[in-house]
């Protein structure tokens, strides 16, 4: 609770080394403010280290400043698929994030998630956000379960709603 986060690869990162699994874990009211920080919040596995992580909420923080995106998670991390271990990455809840007043958070993305098609990413919700002076609003693909509840980025508010994305990028609400 309440850190400070600059330069560096991520702020609140869970992985790359999970096999063991990781889970249950709560950040609230932090500071994220970088023009070297990559991500704010990062999660890193792959199918060389494998595990679940789970049950992660992460609430009221402020992003002033982040390079590539706002919440990261990328099963394509080094090895990516080349494992006998499939990882999971399950219920994570993303709540009440903002972009310092009057700043630009100046990242490539929002949100950047990329899963497995046989090891999707699995319920994630991003909830009473707003992102402003982000490039892209999101990078995805096989991620089930996304919601978004009242989140803007850019001055746009996206539609509230729960879909799942394919290896593609294409959404189908469910």
């Amino acid at each position: 609770r309440n850190n400070n986060f600059a330069n560096g690869h991520g702020g609140v990162t869970i992985g790359s080394e999970i096999s063991g699994g990781v889970h249950d874990v709560f950040a609230e009211g932090n500071h994220f403010d970088s023009p070297n920080l990559d991500y704010p919040i990062r999660f890193k596995t792959n199918a060389m280290r494998g595990g679940i992580l789970e049950n992660v909420y992460v609430k009221d923080s402020v992003v002033n400043k982040s390079r590539l995106a706002v919440v990261h998670a990328n099963f394509l991390y080094e090895e990516g698929h080349n494992g006998p271990f499939l990882p999971r990455l399950a219920n994570i809840t993303i709540e009440g994030f903002k972009t310092a007043e009057g700043g630009s958070i100046d990242s490539k993305n929002a949100f950047y998630l990329v899963g497995f098609d046989d090891a999707p990413i699995e319920n994630v919700t991003f909830k009473d956000m707003v992102l402003e002076g982000v490039k892209g609003e999101a990078e995805l693909a096989s991620v089930n379960g996304l919601t978004y509840e009242n989140v803007t980025v850019n001055g746009k508010k996206l539609p509230d709603q729960t879909v799942n994305i394919d290896a593609k990028g294409n959404a189908t609400k469910i």
